[in-house]
């Protein structure tokens, strides 16, 4: 029974460790770990609904950001009328799908986006005043809107999803299309397949929507006018025809896809005003011979052009900061082996694809500016890297299963390692970080399992989120005062590390920064440090002791949950919440100090600390909830404060030695739940003088029946 239900605690804990959650006025609200709330509807029967901006929960209010899956969650057949109060930011994915009977809604200013599916489906909905903050309206947004024909696009409004109007009474009204094509307010809403040969857009257009000529197979060209300043993704993708697509210098933005499939494209201009091309851009346009890149370029994204297969002329400026992963691959550059260096290509001092099957050591070749996404990814049996000094960036995934690489030069010239560079490289023991390095990304050495040691510099500021995680051989790493975040699981399941000094520079632990750390049995945190998030030392088994500093204003849920061997532990004052599962199956605690600031002890605090044997409660709490002390089986005596008002659900649960509990409020305290107390049991009941019968006559005598007594 106690394995089930710790299964059960562990499973409630690790659910609201990124939300809490509350109803309120036939509303559900989740509150993240930075204090944001989103809602969703939980009344099912409402007409009329008010959606806040602000909501008071604990004595504490809130600031509402989001709506969230409102319909998608049940239909909600009944709703007419939504207002949404000003402040509310974003309208998200499915938020009143399918609310068929919805006639009018009012989204102030403060919303500037409309997420996928949002309004999908409200078929009785006929005009909407979409605001003049708005920047996206994603896609399917209004998609089967029967009967919407009144609506505007403000024009701050950049991106259009796709098919977010189809099906709407607007979209179907023939009279609104010219020669084929729907435009609305300056956006180019969607052209019909059947749309053939040459086609200037409107001047005055702005935009053009995400799959606005998607399958336009006889399409053969198209002027864009130099009012167009977004080209939404998949804009012309599989226009099989177009051969010539003139771009003026207005375009601010191309989107990723937007001339995907188009084969016989054999020409296009990337106008200077254009500082990335997305992923995917030009994939598989197979009659692209040559293309200009002009020096505005930073970016080049996944995919960029890979499969233009008769692509061999095109030059990487020096503005270049970044090429994506296969962005050249299957062009005819990429197909020419004289272009390779054995088993490498490189471009214009860029190193732009390795063969997987390279072997043993390799130099990059001195003067490479730049190395592309995931060059050497899974390259699985290098041995040695040599990293020029010309290198600034090691891109994301470059190394990524490299199983076999034992041996890195990093050069001084690196400022950053990103995203997984190094993930899952299982037989690299230790690396040398040099010093420039400022900022160590998501996941760059996770799952590095045989790593034991990392010299980090001076110069580091940031360690991304998970970036050591997973190196279960690490013993020792030092953090320099100059580290200002520390990302969330950043050294998760270090099996190895035994101690940690978290440096001054810090404010917050994130979540489950050290989570798994089953060995570590010291950690200093220093003055500097405000918050400690949720599950930040959950598991750390050996973790015996641990001084939380004044500073600290906030705990998360589960930060010592499993922490077995913690035996002693003070909250500081400030502390107002004690969250939930905080010291779940904590052993071995004996002693815990709680402040008089505490207003709130949350679920599974305590429980199954089988050898607290009393505690303190703070005299400011009113509710003790579901399953706080339950499994305490050492716990004899407990007094309860006066101003509690609720015990919920098996609070004392599974407290065989509980001998006395002492109940210093005058009216009997709401028991909200079953098996609250042990049962059978012989505990004395102690009530303030003048109580008894108040007690006597409530539910408290079903567990305290002849037991209950007058304090003297």
């Amino acid at each position: 029974m106690k394995r089930i239900i710790l299964a059960l605690i562990a499973i409630i804990c690790v659910n609201v460790i990124f939300a809490q959650d509350f109803v309120k006025d036939g509303l559900s609200y989740s509150i993240d770990d930075i204090n944001n709330v989103y809602t969703r509807i939980v009344d099912t029967n409402i007409a009329d609904l008010n959606i806040p901006a602000k909501v008071d929960y604990n004595d504490k209010t809130y600031n509402v950001i989001d709506i969230s899956d409102i319909g998608r969650i049940t239909s909600l057949k009944n709703l007419k009328t939504v207002n949404i109060s000003d402040g509310i930011k974003s309208i998200s994915f499915s938020s009143f799908m399918g609310c068929i009977n919805l006639t009018s809604i009012s989204i102030p200013n403060s919303v500037t986006h409309i997420g996928i599916d949002a309004f999908k489906y409200c078929s009785s909905l006929t005009s909407i005043n979409i605001p003049s903050n708005m920047s996206s309206i994603s896609g399917y947004a209004f998609y089967d809107c029967s009967n919407l024909s009144s609506f505007n696009i403000p024009h701050t409004v950049e991106y259009i999803g796709t098919q977010a109007f189809h099906n709407t009474a607007f979209f179907n009204n023939k009279d609104n299309w010219t020669d084929n094509v729907l435009y609305k307010d300056g956006c180019l809403l969607s052209a019909d397949t059947l749309i053939s040969g040459e086609y200037s857009i409107k001047n005055g257009t702005r935009l053009i929507a995400a799959h606005a000529f998607l399958d336009c197979k006889n399409l053969t060209s198209v002027v864009i006018p130099n009012t167009v300043c977004n080209i939404n993704h998949s804009a012309f993708e599989y226009c099989e025809n177009l051969h010539s697509v003139d771009i003026s210098n207005s375009i601010e933005h191309i989107g990723g896809l937007a001339f995907r499939g188009c084969s016989s494209l054999s020409s296009i201009n990337i106008p200077q005003s254009i500082k990335t091309i997305k992923y995917s851009t030009f994939e598989g346009c197979s009659s692209l011979r040559s293309i200009h890149i002009p020096n505005s370029i930073t970016h080049i994204e996944d995919e960029a052009f890979n499969s233009c297969t008769n692509l061999s002329n095109f030059t990487i400026p020096t503005s270049v900061e970044h090429i994506g992963k296969n962005a050249f691959s299957s062009t005819a550059f990429y197909y020419d082996k004289s272009n390779w260096n054995g088993d490498v290509l490189y471009k214009d001092n860029c190193l732009i694809e390795v063969n997987n099957k390279i072997k043993g050591k390799y130099t990059i070749i001195n003067g490479t500016r730049l190395i592309s996404q995931g060059a050497f990814m899974s390259c699985t049996n290098l041995v040695s890297i040599s990293i020029p000094n010309s290198i600034t960036t090691i891109e994301s995934n470059t190394f990524k299963y490299c199983y076999k690489l034992s041996k890195v030069n990093i050069p001084n010239s690196v400022v950053r390692v990103e995203r997984e560079a190094f993930y899952n490289c299982s037989n690299l023991k230790s690396i040398d970080i040099p010093n420039g390095v400022k900022y160590i990304g998501e996941g760059a050495f996770s799952y590095c399992s045989s790593l034991t040691t990392v010299y980090l510099p001076n110069s580091i500021d940031t360690i991304g989120n998970n970036a050591f995680s997973e190196c279960k051989k690490l013993k020792n790493i030092t953090l320099n005062d100059n580290i200002k975040y520390i990302g969330e699981g950043a050294f998760t399941c270090c099996l190895k590390l035994t101690s940690i000094v978290i440096p001054n520079s810090i404010k917050t632990i994130e979540y489950g920064t050290f989570r798994f750390c089953k060995n570590l049995t010291s950690i200093t945190i220093p003055n500097s440090i405000d918050t400690i998030k949720d599950a930040a030392f959950l598991d750390c088994n050996n973790l015996s002791s641990i001084t939380i500093p004044n500073s600290v204003k906030y705990i998360g849920n589960s930060v010592f949950l499993n922490c077995s061997n913690l035996s002693s532990i003070t909250i500081p004052q400030g502390i107002e919440v004690l969250p939930i599962g905080i010291f779940a199956n904590c052993i071995n605690l004996k002693s815990v100090t709680l402040p008089n600031s505490i207003k709130d002890i949350e679920e599974y605090a305590f429980n199954y600390c089988s050898s607290l044997s009393s505690i303190e409660l703070p005299n400011n709490i009113k509710y003790i909830k579901t399953g706080t002390f339950t499994g305490c089986s050492k716990l004899t005596t407990i007094t309860i404060p006066k101003n509690v008002i609720k015990i919920g659900d098996m609070a004392f649960h599974n407290c065989p030695n509980l001998i006395t509990i002492t109940c210093l409020a005058q009216e009997p305290p709401t028991l909200d739940g079953k098996d609250i107390f042990p049962l059978p049991n012989d505990i004395t009941l102690l009530v303030p003088k003048g109580s008894l019968y108040n007690y006597i006559n409530s539910d408290w005598n079903n567990y305290f029946n002849g037991r209950i007594k007058e304090m003297e």
